[in-house]
């Protein structure tokens, strides 16, 4: 028998890279989709589903998974790969996979942090401030943005592509074959440069070839567009 399977899906979160490990190993999945407040805040419905109110959050035949590296590392447990997907994590896979969420993407948090509270500040869904005390409340967050945040986004960034440039026509697992550690950088990569942070950071050449090997899979393909189709659908009935 099937198992049952229910993706939460945040508008702009981490759950896109979910949606690519679903399609890839071809499993079927309900989606439902929670959209974010007027400070891009969770919605009451998420943190009903899960105590840390962040998407992504997976039901699996009635347990609750939580955080993305152990949502795909079940999933790649749980339903076996075909042959075009990595089935054993290398070792690059393994690093690849923590270092998205213990380098890049923690500051890509940071910024997103950022912005969501200078955006609640200077527009009093957080508080109430004088001009001034607005003023300076945003230019202390783009102070912080651009002294300490982009440097460290960009050396992330350019310690992938480094990686890339030396595996020519290979994917984060070094091998033919994506792995754990591409199934979690595809949501800050796709953040990058199709999605919400489009054109604010310098995408090495190596890096955009990876984009276009992955994007070059029909699995991946299908991802972004079930992901699009139920945010659509899910918008109809607001």
């Amino acid at each position: 028998m099937a198992s049952q399977i229910t993706l939460h899906h945040l508008n702009a979160s981490r759950s896109t890279r979910i949606f690519w490990v679903l399609e890839e190993l071809g499993q079927p999945y309900d989606v439902r989709v929670h959209f974010r407040g007027p400070t891009r805040q969770a919605p009451q419905t998420l943190k009903d589903v899960t105590p840390f109110g962040k998407a992504p959050a997976v039901e699996l035949d009635g347990e609750l998974l939580v955080e993305s590296g152990y949502i795909i590392d079940r999933i790649l447990d749980l339903f076996p790969p075909g042959s075009d997907v990595e089935s054993v994590p290398s070792n690059n896979s393994k690093f690849w996979s923590h270092y998205c969420e213990g380098s890049l993407v923690n500051y890509f948090q940071m910024s997103a942090t950022l912005q969501i509270t200078s955006a609640g500040w200077t527009s009093g869904a957080i508080g109430d401030l004088d001009e001034a005390g607005k003023a300076g409340v945003k230019k202390y967050a783009n102070f912080l943005n651009e002294t300490l945040i982009r440097g460290e986004i960009t050396k992330n960034l350019g310690q992938m592509e480094k990686f890339l440039a030396e595996h020519p026509g290979k994917y984060l697992s070094g091998t033919d074959k994506p792995g754990s550690g591409d199934f979690q950088v595809f949501f800050p990569i796709y953040s990058l440069l199709e999605g919400t942070r489009k054109g604010v950071y310098e995408i090495g050449p190596a890096t955009q070839a990876w984009w276009k090997m992955v994007m070059a899979r029909p699995a991946a393909k299908r991802a972004l567009e079930r992901q699009n189709e139920e945010e659509e659908r899910a918008k109809a009935k607001i």
